[in-house]
């Protein structure tokens, strides 16, 4: 039985799922917004068929999603070869089964070295894309094919994790927006068998980790030990404690000096903080830090 869930007077912060295949990222937002009865957004999705790290916000932590919307993630993909899905991956119809050769490790490595660097993907037919206002799935269901323009992705790495034909597992590096779909079908085509992406897991996106997801079936009893505070959220970015007088001056929108003892480029970000709490995200401009995102302007609460 779960534990009585004590409701919070802000429930504020991200909270990373380790979702499951099945259901969709929607699904997932869902069942947090249920159980913790506030606002809750993502900072992107996974397929339905893939699981792994999927970052929510919550609360007030909803307006920091674009700024948590990490431009690395990290896969480990297990492809199967000698299949071609219109789908690209192995819930797809088949297109094609070709006999698998026999693929020595370095020969295999040979191909994914065309994959490591910045190079131009084309995205999937069935993706959400969109091409003259459709998004591109709606015509592959009917299916058509469209011309897709190919837009620049870059894989940092990509290893050979296990070789055992018709399965090769891979982990990869990459930037946002990077199909590992069509990166398993390009692998395939390279090999000259065809391949298909038979399971995805995300691992990582940006600084949130696998290590830190919570499962579904956990959600109602732990979501409240795991949900991290905006305080923990955006480490990276410069922190400039504030006075009092000052926080009720940014939590009304105002711009306020920077500290004396740092020097700041025009257009940083900085986090400003007050008795250890986010109130603000703000912007270097004109020798002042100017809130562009003010996350408590009540400070009483």
């Amino acid at each position: 039985m779960h534990r009585n869930v004590k409701r919070l007077e802000t429930v504020d912060g991200a909270l990373v799922v380790d979702k499951p295949a099945g259901p969709t990222s929607h699904d997932i937002v869902q069942q947090v917004r249920r159980v913790v009865g506030t606002k809750v957004g993502h900072t992107g999705t996974l397929d339905p068929a893939a699981t792994g790290v999927l970052v929510l916000v919550l609360g007030r932590a909803t307006r920091l999603s674009a700024l948590l919307t990490s431009p690395e993630k990290e896969y480990v993909g297990r492809l199967r070869l000698g299949c071609v899905t219109d789908t690209y991956d192995a819930q797809g119809r088949v297109l094609e089964e070709l006999p698998v050769p026999e693929i020595e490790r370095s020969a295999l490595d040979v191909v994914l070295d065309r994959f490591r660097g910045t190079f131009e993907q084309v995205p999937p037919m069935f993706s959400a894309i969109k091409i003259g206002g459709e998004p591109l799935y709606r015509a592959a269901r009917r299916r058509e094919v469209r011309e897709r323009p190919s837009r620049q992705v870059t894989i940092w790495q990509l290893d050979l994790l296990a070789l055992d034909p018709p399965f090769c597992s891979l982990r990869v590096v990459c930037s946002a927006g990077t199909y590992i779909r069509s990166l398993a079908h390009d692998i395939g085509q390279g090999l000259g068998c065809g391949a298909v992406l038979e399971e995805l897991r995300r691992t990582r996106s940006g600084s949130f980790r696998i290590e830190q997801a919570l499962s579904p079936e956990r959600l109602a009893d732990e979501w409240q030990d795991r949900l991290l505070p905006m305080s923990q959220l955006l480490p990276d970015l410069p922190e400039h404690p504030l006075s009092l007088e000052e926080a009720c001056a940014v939590a009304h929108g105002n711009p306020i000096p920077p500290p004396a003892s740092k020097e700041g480029s025009a257009g940083a970000m900085w986090r400003l903080t007050f008795r250890g709490d986010l109130v603000a995200l703000a912007e270097f401009r004109e020798a002042a830090l100017c809130p562009k995102i003010v996350l408590r302007p009540d400070l009483s609460g």
